[in-house]
């Protein structure tokens, strides 16, 4: 389920573009944060359109696992961690066994966590980001050695608009 949610939100996002990703999990699964802590673990996608928050058919369950989540769907296993930024800004990293790790940044607000996907080629476009990334065609690694907690703060200082929200189910 959550699977398909992050593939709706890179596509509708970034109309068929590709997004951060890392080689290497940036967050390590044991120094993850619980960002979760005190909305609980099972979710409902929004996606905003017209204007308006419209809600998909996705709801999806978090399971705590240390110091990060897994959320699973027909056999498949992502892990998902959490940094906080500053103020109500986190960075979650998305990753399936075997695979890259992705990152989005999260708006924590009250009620609901507004998620902006890393897009890679407004990142290019916009020439500042270099020094964090490599870029190569259509996608986008996080360089090694990279300042990521001063890459992440430059990203959420200009997120870009909001498109998709999750709230708890409740």
């Amino acid at each position: 389920m959550f699977m398909r949610f992050i593939t709706l939100l890179i596509c509708a996002a970034v109309l068929g573009g590709c997004v951060l990703e890392s080689k290497i999990p940036i967050i390590a699964t044991d120094s993850g944060e619980d960002l979760l802590d005190g909305y609980g673990l099972t979710f409902v996608s929004y996606g905003l359109k017209d204007g308006e928050w419209k809600k998909d058919n996705e709801t999806f369950q978090f399971v705590p696992k240390g110091h990060h989540y897994e959320v699973s769907s027909g056999g498949d296993t992502m892990d998902i961690a959490f940094a906080k930024l500053d103020g109500s800004w986190w960075v979650m990293q998305a990753q399936e066994a075997g695979k890259q790790a992705t990152y989005l940044l999260v708006d924590a607000q009250k009620t609901e966590l507004i998620l902006y996907p890393l897009a890679c080629k407004p990142l290019k476009d916009a020439g500042t980001f270099d020094a964090f990334i490599a870029f190569k065609d259509d996608n986008c690694l996080v360089k090694d050695g990279a300042d990521t907690t001063a890459m992440f703060k430059a990203f959420a200082a200009d997120p870009g608009p909001q498109t998709v929200k999750i709230v708890p189910k409740g």
